[in-house]
């Protein structure tokens, strides 16, 4: 085997390789993204004014997972009504 056909195959594997952890982080965000889309339509029901409501349910459309940065941030946006409930 010639040098340059073991650096095209360690190149295709390393190709190969970024490509498939690529995909699965892309998964990742994407679940967490449509988990956040959820959540801001459950919080639409719960605490906080409209405004919190809103850059919430934006947040999740166009930022996803990063919504919930904004949840854990206000701690007015998205808290039961009830004080019991969590």
């Amino acid at each position: 085997m010639t040098e340059d056909k073991k650096k095209d195959e360690s190149l295709q594997k390393i190709g190969t390789t970024l490509g498939i952890v690529g995909l699965v982080l892309y998964g990742i965000w994407a679940l967490f993204g449509l988990t956040a889309f959820v959540t801001s339509l459950v919080c639409m029901g719960r605490s906080g004014d409209i405004n919190d409501k809103t850059i919430g349910f934006v947040m999740a459309i166009f930022l996803g997972p990063l919504m919930f940065i904004y949840l854990w941030l206000n701690k007015r946006y998205c808290r039961s009504k009830n004080k019991n409930i969590i």
